[in-house]
């Protein structure tokens, strides 16, 4: 658990850079992507599934503790937060290296969690050298994933509506 959260947030930022130092697009999103930060909050539990038409989601008290555990106090920017649940399968490095925290989880209470700082734990993400090919390519990617929706022939609104109320 706590070595794949390490594994997604290196990733995470590995890509980050990448797109950071090649972009060539001038748009709000593409301009902010260093600031993006990732949060990983994990608990196990009990869930029961509720189907409804042909869409399955989880429910139960568990999974809003989960969603809870959203709304902390953990001082750092990026983390992994865990229920005492999770704790215990965590690695042994990163129990040593966890602080504890008691959060007030609505409607539940309070509840001992515990955090590991992901930065702290990252270490440096070396720098692409910006080129021009991969300025150019990162720009076509961006631009090739958006342009069914900017000519119309898709649209993720609608789509999502169609997929919630079809049979």
């Amino acid at each position: 658990m706590g070595d794949a959260s390490l594994a997604m947030h290196r990733a995470f930022h590995e890509k980050q850079v990448e797109i950071a130092a090649n972009t060539l697009c001038p748009c709000e999103a593409c301009a902010q992507v260093g600031s993006l930060r990732l949060k990983f909050v994990a608990h196990a539990g009990e869930v029961a599934e509720q189907k409804i038409r042909n869409r399955t989601s989880l429910v139960g008290l568990d999974v809003i503790a989960v969603h809870r555990m959203l709304k902390n106090s953990v001082p750092v920017p990026e983390y992994l937060l865990v229920s005492d649940a999770v704790f215990e399968r965590l690695e042994p490095e990163l129990r040593e290296r966890s602080t504890r925290i008691t959060e007030e989880l609505e409607g539940i209470g309070e509840t001992e969690l515990h955090f590991v700082d992901l930065g702290e734990l990252a270490g440096e993400i070396p720098e692409p050298e910006p080129s021009v090919a991969g300025r150019v390519r990162e720009t076509a990617t961006v631009l090739g994933r958006g342009m069914p929706y900017l000519l119309g022939l898709k649209n993720r609104a609608t789509r999502e509506t169609q997929d919630v109320g079809s049979p």
